[in-house]
């Protein structure tokens, strides 16, 4: 199973669930950065005659999401 399908049953479980919500009730620490856009624009393909497919993406804070750690959170 790929790591982000891994992650995304763990987070839909109580415990991942848990995890979260602790994460999240501690509030922000640190700065906040504004993340890097490493992609920005329409998504060329057969759909453009019905719909115009746009896409950003940002570069991630570290290569962390490339671990196979189930409790990291990153979408």
């Amino acid at each position: 199973m790929h790591p982000i399908e891994q992650r995304s049953l763990f987070f839909a479980s109580a415990e991942g669930y848990e995890v979260f919500r602790a994460h999240v009730a501690g509030g922000i620490t640190g700065r906040r950065a504004l993340p890097r856009i490493v992609f920005d624009g329409a998504v060329p393909g057969p759909w453009e005659r019905y719909a115009h497919v746009w896409r950003v993406l940002f570069e991630p804070p570290s290569l962390r999401f490339l671990s196979r750690e189930q409790d990291y959170f990153l979408w």
